[in-house]
C-alpha cells in the first residue's frame, strides 16, 4: 500500500475533544483545551521531548516501562490540585505513560505538539504520548507501541487517536527538523517525508506532525483504519492553548485516557 492510500484510509476528523474511534471502543478519554484541568488521579511527570515511557501503577506509583525497575513512589503535598503539580519535586522525567489498571488515568500535556492516545481493542493497556518533532523522530511512538507488543498485542489490534496540534501551515521549522525527518533513525522514507514537509520562505520549511505520525504508525504495523487524527490547529483554533500563539500565558492542553472498569 502506498503512502497516499495509507493517508486516505486514516480517519481525519473535525475539531473535537473526544475521538469517535476510541469512544466506539468504550475507552474513556479527553483531549483537553482552554479552561480544562488535569484529571484528579493522574501521576505527574516532567516532559522533556524525550522517549522515556512510564508504567503507571497508581497516581503515586510508577516504574519505567521495559525495565526491571522496582515500583517508585512519589510524595504529594497537601495542597490544591492546581498547585500540586508544580510542587511535587520527585516527578519522574517521561514523555509517555501507559497503564493496565482499569480506572487509572494516564496523561500528557501539550501546547502545539501531538497528544497521542493509544489503546488495544481488548482493553489490556492504554497509553498517552507527548510527541513533538524531537520525540517523534527519536522513536517515542515506536517505544509506546513496543509496550503493547511486549504484552502480546497484535499491531492490528491497536487503536490510535491523535489530538489537536499545530498545523503544517503554522509550523515553520529549520533544517535541523528536516534532517531529523529524513534520518534513518526515524525511518519514514523519502515519499512519506515529502508528504510531511513543504518548502517555506528562504531557508524555512513547514512540517506536518500529524501526517508524519500517521505514516510512521502505519509503517510500524498499525492499521490505518485504526488511526484517527483530529484536524484542529492549536495555534489557529482558540479553544486550545498554543505556545507559539500565547507564549506569555504558557498554558497547557491536558490529554488523558483510561481503561474502563470491568
Amino acid at each position: 500500500m502506498n503512502e497516499i492510500s495509507v493517508l486516505s484510509r486514516v480517519h481525519w476528523a473535525s475539531p473535537a475533544k473526544r475521538s469517535e474511534l476510541l469512544t466506539q471502543h468504550g475507552l474513556l478519554h479527553h483531549f483537553g483545551g482552554l479552561g480544562d484541568h488535569p484529571p484528579e488521579n493522574h501521576l505527574p511527570s516532567k516532559q522533556q521531548h524525550g522517549v522515556v515511557i512510564l508504567e503507571v501503577l497508581s497516581d503515586f506509583q510508577y516504574k519505567t516501562e521495559g525495565t526491571n525497575q522496582q515500583p517508585v513512589r512519589i510524595e504529594r503535598p497537601k495542597s490544591s490540585r492546581g498547585a500540586a503539580e508544580a510542587e511535587i519535586d520527585d516527578r519522574p522525567f517521561a514523555d509517555g505513560q501507559v497503564t493496565s489498571t482499569p480506572g487509572q488515568v494516564v496523561v500528557v500535556k501539550t501546547a502545539d505538539c501531538l497528544p497521542v492516545l493509544i489503546a488495544d481493542t481488548n482493553h489490556t493497556l492504554v497509553g498517552a504520548v507527548h510527541a513533538g518533532w524531537r520525540g517523534l523522530t527519536s522513536g517515542i511512538l515506536k517505544g509506546a507501541l513496543n509496550c503493547f507488543f511486549r504484552r502480546g498485542v497484535s499491531p492490528k489490534k491497536i487503536l490510535v487517536a491523535i489530538g489537536p496540534a499545530i498545523s503544517r501551515e503554522n509550523y515553520e521549522v529549520g533544517d535541523d527538523v528536516v534532517q531529523a525527518v529524513l534520518s534513518a533513525q526515524f525511518g519514514l522514507g523519502p515519499v512519506a517525508a515529502a508528504l510531511s514537509l513543504a518548502k517555506g520562505r528562504g531557508d524555512r520549511w513547514h512540517f506536518d506532525l500529524c501526517v508524519a505520525a500517521a505514516l510512521h504508525l502505519c509503517a510500524l504495523g498499525v492499521d490505518p483504519h485504526h488511526i484517527e487524527v483530529i484536524k484542529a490547529c492549536t495555534m489557529g483554533d482558540t479553544q486550545w492553548n498554543s505556545y507559539r500563539r500565547d507564549r506569555h500565558r504558557n498554558q497547557l492542553n491536558w490529554s488523558s485516557i483510561s481503561l474502563p472498569h470491568s
